[in-house]
């Protein structure tokens, strides 16, 4: 192993550049993944990764601070930093690759989200419009399109070729916005807040909803798409919920915790959903069959890594 030193202050947010081939699995930006048995689908979405991984000369790693600067590594080749990119001027909160692996964006307490070069961190375009502190990124499966997500309760959504804003979503009650998602297609785009719901819109027509999904006791603390027709959600519940993001049903609910137990963050890749737990130094991790029948969605594998 290696340890990435750099820093002055802790670190907030770290990103692949094959994280879209990671959480997408099987799924091509068309949403399109093999329709047969699930071995075709396993070696599609190895594939896929291998493709990503190996473009341009290898993975490459994105790690953004409270020292207000991002650092981009290639750590299978070596522990020294390809580039140091500096700009922001309150702590870079998230960051993240396009899935064609050719930007990596970033997004901070200043406002701002700025654009970069992904092979060699230089710096390409600052996106501006926000009123707040920017929680979140998500990008388009064709990597035209990025959403932010802010403090001031607005997801943006901006154009990677023309540098700017194309629509506002508005309707947020909360200012902490928890999540965003893509679906693989990017026709739709979910998302979530302190509140107990998530909404689901068309997308990049932000102001058009297609369905709310509701169910959720507390707050959400996070959504992703499984594929196309598959939303997960986490929340403060301690619950994970498996939604119809068309109708905003709910196919399933799988409890992961006592009545006090916090989902604190998730990611995806395929049909695995990681999920860690507040306060309990624990990581749950659930294979789920996709959400072919509606009506037998069903947990396939179950595991738990304790931290302590």
């Amino acid at each position: 192993h290696r340890t990435l030193d750099g820093h002055g202050h802790w670190v907030n947010c770290l990103a692949l550049s094959t994280d879209a081939a990671l959480r997408t699995g099987a799924h091509d930006h068309r949403g399109a993944a093999p329709a047969d048995a699930a071995a075709a689908a396993a070696a599609a979405a190895a594939k896929r990764y291998a493709e990503r991984r190996d473009r341009g000369g290898g993975e490459l790693l994105a790690s953004g601070s409270d020292d207000f600067t991002l650092f981009l590594w290639a750590p299978a080749a070596s522990k020294k930093a390809v580039a140091r990119l500096t700009g922001h001027v309150q702590l870079v909160n998230a960051a993240a690759f396009s899935p064609d692996g050719q930007w990596l964006a970033s997004a901070s307490f200043d406002g701002a989200v700025r654009l970069w070069a992904a092979r060699t961190g230089k710096f390409v375009a600052t996106l501006r419009g926000h009123v707040g502190a920017v929680y979140q990124l998500a990008w388009s499966g064709d990597s035209r399109l990025l959403a932010s997500g802010s403090k001031d309760s607005t997801i943006k959504v901006w154009s990677v070729t023309e540098k700017g804003c194309l629509r506002t979503l508005e309707g947020h009650t909360s200012s902490v916005l928890t999540g965003i998602a893509v679906a693989p297609s990017g026709n739709f785009i979910a998302t979530c807040d302190r509140n107990e719901k998530v909404r689901v819109s068309r997308f990049p027509q932000c102001a058009v909803v297609e369905s709310f999904c509701l169910g959720h006791e507390t707050f959400v603390s996070g959504c992703a798409f499984l594929s196309e027709t598959e939303l997960v959600s986490s929340g403060g519940d301690g619950a994970l919920r498996l939604w119809d993001p068309a109708t905003g049903a709910c196919a399933a609910r799988f409890v992961v915790g006592g009545p006090a137990t916090t989902v604190s963050a998730m990611a995806v890749s395929g049909p695995t959903v990681a999920l860690a737990l507040e306060g309990e130094a624990t990581i749950v991790v659930l294979s789920l069959i996709h959400i072919s029948e509606p009506t037998r969605p069903r947990l396939i594998s179950y595991a738990v890594f304790c931290l302590k």
